[in-house]
């Protein structure tokens, strides 16, 4: 039987632990994958005094369904509950260490096909863009995972690029 086809009576609740791990210049969630099923409750909890997210991408999660956006965690012991209720895939990353790696999924139910995503809209992708720009700089930002440079270049397209001191276009559309 498949992992995600085993469905429980009753929503279960599940802690994903938001990490720090500073002697070993770590941060991830643990579990990195969890599979649970429609109605089922994750909460991610800081287990550190160090600031943490969950934020899906703009195309990383099923359509149909919102995407994920925490508060920051600023204290060992913040946390933050979603309630799941659209089967599919959430592909979600801590916004300030995602150059680290920070980053996880929740299945519900089954995982989606590429077809069941959402296709996020202008808005969508110029906004992703500007949280991102707030904590990285042009070099940082030409580091990111290649979907991450995907959407900043089509934000970039949609926003329309200015031009920076030296004449030439920014990397993404601001001086």
């Amino acid at each position: 039987m498949l992992p995600w086809a085993a469905k429980s009576e009753e929503p279960t609740h599940h802690v994903v632990d938001v990490v720090t791990e500073a002697d070993n210049l770590r941060m991830y969630f643990d579990p990195k994958i969890l599979l649970i099923q429609p109605g089922d409750t994750v909460t991610w909890k800081n287990l550190f005094k160090e600031d943490h997210n969950v934020v899906t991408y703009p195309d990383g999660y099923p359509e149909g369904s919102e995407s994920l956006n925490s508060p920051f965690f600023k204290e060992s012991g913040d946390s933050w509950s979603y309630t799941f209720t659209v089967e599919g895939t959430y592909d979600y990353h801590c916004i300030p260490h995602i150059l680290l790696g920070m980053h996880g999924s929740v299945v519900v139910g089954k995982p989606s096909d590429a077809a069941d995503y959402h296709v996020p809209n202008r808005d969508e992708v110029v906004e992703y863009r500007d949280r991102l720009v707030e904590f990285f700089d042009n070099e940082e930002l030409e580091e990111m995972p290649e979907n991450v440079l995907f959407l900043l270049d089509s934000a970039t397209a949609v926003a329309g690029r200015t031009e920076t001191n030296d004449g030439n276009p920014s990397a993404l559309g601001t001086p």
